[in-house]
C-alpha cells in the first residue's frame, strides 16, 4: 500500500490523508482525534461522533462534507474497506484500519492501552503496516499506575486546602481535565474549572460523561475548592486573585527531570494519556506488522530501537542517522 508523508500521512491510491497538520480543502481526511494538533476541517472530514462532537465544540465546521462512523463498523471508501478502532487516548480517539488489496495498514494517531478514566478502552488488530505514535519513544518515559498518580494528586490537594492554600491543577483542557475531574471524584473535592474547560466539559456530559460539582472560575469563589486550569492559562486574569495558591502539573513530561522547573510548578505528576514506551512495544507485539512506520515525538529512537529487534522501522518527517552493525 502507497505511504506518503508531507506534514501528515497521505495514501494516494485513496486520495485520503491521516491527521493532516492542516486543512485539506481539496482531499478527504481522517481525524483521530479533537486536540488541535490533529483536528482540521477537510472536504470531507471522517472521524468518530464523539471526536466530530468535540471538534465542533472547539471551532464551527466550515461548508464541508462530514463522515461520522461508529467504532468496529466496516465501511466502503474509494474501493478500500476502512474500520475505526478505539485508540484509548481521549473521548472517540480512533485508530484507523484500511484494507485494500490484500494489504491491511492499522494508523494509531495518538492512543494510549491502559484503560482510561475518560475514553474509551484502546482495542489492536494484526496489520501488514503500522503507522504508530511515538510521544514516549525512549526507554525512561515508563508510568506508574494511573490509580497511584490519582491518589497522589489528591494528596496534593488535600494538603494544600488544609494550610488554606488553593490547589491549581494545570492539565489541558480537553482529554487531560476530564480524566482529572473524573478520577479524583472519589476524594469528594469541589471544582473551579477554566471556561475552555467548562465548555468541552458539557460536550463530554453530551457523551455520558458525569463531572464532581464544577463551578466555572470567575463565577464562584475558589477558596476551599480545587482549582483546573490549561497549562498556558496560569496567567489568566480569573486566577490572578489566587494569593495563596501552588500548582502541579498533570502531564506525561513529569517523567522528566526538573519538569515542575520547567512548566513553573510546584509539583508535576506523570498523568499521561498517551502510551509509555512499554505500551508502545507491546503495541507493535498485538499488531504484528511487517513494517513500522513511527511518527510524533520520539519517532527516530522508537524507529531505531524496533530496528534493534529485529523489526522493519522507519521514522516519518524526521533524519535519521546511519546505524553500523
Amino acid at each position: 500500500m502507497r505511504l506518503e508523508y508531507d506534514h501528515g500521512v497521505f495514501l494516494p491510491d485513496l486520495g485520503l490523508w491521516l491527521d493532516a497538520h492542516s486543512s485539506r480543502p481539496k482531499h478527504a481526511g481522517f481525524v483521530s482525534h479533537a486536540h488541535s494538533d490533529h483536528a482540521f476541517w477537510h472536504a470531507s472530514t471522517l472521524a468518530s461522533a464523539a471526536t466530530l462532537r468535540l471538534m465542533r465544540a472547539r471551532q464551527p465546521r466550515p461548508d464541508a462534507q462530514v463522515e461520522s462512523r461508529a467504532f468496529m463498523q466496516p465501511f466502503e471508501f474509494r474501493g478500500a474497506r476502512l474500520t475505526l478502532l478505539p485508540a484509548g487516548h481521549i473521548a472517540g480517539s480512533s485508530q484507523i484500519l484500511v484494507e485494500h488489496q490484500g494489504e491491511r495498514l492499522l494508523y494509531s494517531g495518538d492512543m494510549r492501552l491502559r484503560p482510561g478514566i475518560g475514553c474509551e478502552p484502546a482495542v489492536t488488530v494484526k496489520a501488514d503496516i503500522l503507522v504508530m505514535e511515538s510521544t514516549f519513544g525512549r526507554p525512561e518515559y515508563l508510568f506508574p499506575p494511573a490509580s497511584q498518580v490519582l491518589e497522589s494528586v489528591a494528596a496534593f490537594c488535600r494538603r494544600c486546602l488544609e494550610a488554606g492554600e488553593t490547589p491549581v491543577l494545570l492539565a489541558y483542557s480537553l482529554g487531560k481535565a476530564q480524566e482529572a475531574l473524573l478520577g479524583l471524584a472519589p476524594w469528594g473535592f469541589e471544582f473551579v474549572v477554566h471556561p475552555a474547560i467548562a465548555d468541552l466539559n458539557e460536550a463530554y456530559k453530551a457523551l455520558g460523561y458525569h463531572f464532581p460539582v464544577c463551578h466555572v472560575a470567575g463565577n464562584q469563589s475558589a477558596q476551599g475548592r480545587v482549582v483546573i486550569c490549561p497549562p498556558q492559562g496560569r496567567s489568566n486574569p480569573l486566577l490572578s486573585g489566587l494569593t495563596r495558591k501552588r500548582t502541579a502539573l498533570l502531564s506525561g513530561w513529569a517523567a522528566d527531570k526538573g519538569a515542575k522547573y520547567r512548566f513553573q510548578a510546584d509539583e508535576a505528576f506523570p498523568l499521561s494519556d498517551h502510551a509509555d514506551f512499554s505500551e508502545l512495544l507491546a503495541y507493535v507485539a498485538r499488531v504484528e506488522p511487517k513494517k513500522v512506520y513511527t511518527d510524533h515525538g520520539y519517532a527516530a529512537d522508537l524507529a531505531s530501537h524496533l530496528r534493534r529487534q529485529g523489526l522493519d522501522a522507519q521514522a516519518l518527517g524526521v533524519a535519521e542517522q546511519m546505524e553500523l552493525i
